[in-house]
C-alpha cells in the first residue's frame, strides 16, 4: 500500500519524460513568442504523460475501490 504513491510518482516522471521526448522528435512543440513565458521551446505532449500516469495509478487501486465506485454510480 505504501508503494502506490512511489509507483505513481515514478510512472509520472517516466511517462512525462517519454512524452516530452516524443513531442520534440515529432516536432509537436510550442515555440517561443512574445506572450510566452518559457525560455526555450517545449513539447506540447507533456499532458499525455500526466494522463497516462493517472490512468495507471487508477488501475493500481485495489479491487475493493473499483467496486465502491461502481456502487456509487
Amino acid at each position: 500500500m505504501m508503494l502506490d504513491p512511489v509507483a505513481a510518482f515514478l510512472t509520472s516522471v517516466l511517462f512525462t519524460g517519454l512524452s516530452d521526448r516524443l513531442g520534440k522528435d515529432l516536432g509537436i512543440i510550442d515555440f517561443l513568442g512574445r506572450l510566452k513565458l518559457q525560455a526555450r521551446p517545449v513539447s506540447r505532449l507533456g499532458g499525455l504523460g500526466i494522463f497516462c500516469s493517472v490512468m495507471i495509478g487508477l488501475l493500481m487501486l485495489p479491487p475493493e475501490f473499483h467496486v465502491a465506485l461502481q456502487a456509487q454510480a
